[in-house]
């Protein structure tokens, strides 16, 4: 598993969702920094990663095992 690959199911999930994922933890910017870049309000972006946090952590099992070691670089 890939970084890339995590993107591309948080991009299934939500609008967005690689974008709001690589701002919040890479480059560290809040909701509302990160509402600013994407033109959505922060409320919509808590709900986006809200999503994206239940999404990851209903499937842990696939995401989180020794294959997938590109996930935690993401935190």
């Amino acid at each position: 598993l890939t970084v890339e690959r995590v993107y591309e199911h948080a991009d299934q999930v939500v609008p967005d969702g690689a974008q709001i994922l690589r701002l919040r933890f890479i480059e560290s910017m809040n909701s509302r920094e990160i509402a600013e870049r994407i033109g959505v309000s922060h409320t919509v972006v808590n709900r986006r990663l809200t999503r994206l946090m239940a999404y990851f952590q209903a499937n842990k099992k696939y995401f989180c095992n020794k294959q997938a070691s590109a996930f935690y670089k993401l935190y």
